[in-house]
């Protein structure tokens, strides 16, 4: 500070003698032969003011700034720099897009006049077990059918993260259970992967009339059902516009509204997944009518070793195998298979 104070004092100096310099000379050359030096005369202060005037109060400025910053000039302008930056984070902060799914036009469903919630109960008789892998095969055929039809517009600039509606953001368990962040094709391929491997399974998904379903179907079904929504709360969010233009948006709403009165009567996703889409399920009315306490959904009978095995409800050929489901990977890998064990963390939405 010192350095500084001593510094403009020196060029206020310096200026001052420059004027009074030059003005000698001046005086100097008008008096002719006069060998007296005559004193300066005293300025008008309009002379004056045009002279000196822009110099000194640029000075007197900067030295009213330090005066008032006192001793503490680096923290003024610190705090100066960390505002404006501040500002332009903030206004670059990306906003929520408007939700182009609530419009009232494009609200509809394909089928709109058939009771879904009708066909998501367990018929009687029928393997509980059974009954979540044939709507589990439905739902991962139908989402990705639709996903294929826009695969082209999700792309790695367009989506570099795999998000959802009010800024949730999915990330990716690796076989380390370190949580990575990879883009939503990627994403996407690891989540149709899995699933096509795991329906694929036939120690998991089993289509021969003397095999059965593991202990933890469940359990996968639940991650594969969460995996699946979590790529239709991507179409919602990020595709939504192709999928109107392409005429799928009542498709896509049928899917939707299926999932959710599934999973209300299994309770197989849990509400803080569902919640980012509470307001298309509120806006399609797909609960209109306050639905009746579901009771708990129903649990695989034990089986007795005295009787026949329980018939797991499957179409059976001749032989006495179940037709192999045809599975159509249809978009494009964007990156290797997903980890061993792979699975999504969902942080808490900003």
């Amino acid at each position: 500070m010192s350095v500084l104070m001593e510094s403009s004092n020196s060029v206020f100096r310096s200026l001052i003698n420059s004027v009074h310099t030059s003005h000698s000379a001046s005086s100097s050359s008008s008096a002719g032969s006069f060998t007296e030096v005559q004193p300066p005369r005293k300025h008008s202060p309009q002379s004056h003011s045009q002279n000196i005037a822009p110099k000194v109060s640029i000075l007197d400025v900067c030295h009213r700034k330090i005066r008032l910053i006192g001793g503490a000039p680096a923290a003024f302008f610190g705090g100066l720099v960390a505002k404006a930056r501040r500002k332009d984070k903030e206004a670059s902060a990306p906003g929520e897009d408007p939700k182009l799914y609530l419009e009232e036009a494009v609200l509809e469903r394909k089928h709109g006049d058939l009771d879904l919630r009708t066909l998501v109960e367990l018929p009687a008789g029928l393997d509980y077990n059974e009954w979540l892998a044939s709507h589990t095969i439905a739902f991962f055929d139908h989402i990705n059918l639709i996903y294929g039809t826009i695969s082209e517009f999700c792309i790695m600039s367009g989506c570099p993260d795999m998000t959802g509606p009010g800024l949730r953001t999915y990330l990716w368990f690796d076989e380390k259970g370190k949580k990575t962040k990879v883009a939503a094709p990627q994403y996407i391929d690891y989540v149709m992967t899995f699933t096509q491997k795991t329906i694929n399974d036939e120690s998991i998904f089993p289509t021969k009339y003397a095999n059965e379903f593991p202990s933890s179907f469940e359990s996968l079904v639940k991650k594969i059902l969460r995996l699946l929504f979590h790529v239709v709360a991507h179409m919602y969010h990020s595709h939504f516009k192709e999928i109107m233009l392409l005429k799928l948006h009542s498709e896509l709403n049928s899917v939707f509204t299926h999932i959710i009165l599934f999973n209300e009567r299994f309770h197989l996703i849990e509400d803080k997944e569902t919640e980012i889409l509470q307001d298309l399920a509120t806006a399609l009315r797909v609960h209109s009518e306050p639905p009746e306490l579901a009771a708990p959904p129903p649990r695989p009978a034990a089986k007795d070793n005295n009787n026949c095995l329980e018939s797991d409800g499957g179409a059976r050929d001749a032989s006495g195998a179940a037709p192999a489901h045809p599975h159509h990977h249809r978009h494009e890998s964007q990156g290797g298979p997903p980890p061993a064990g792979g699975t999504p963390a969902i942080p808490a939405s900003g």
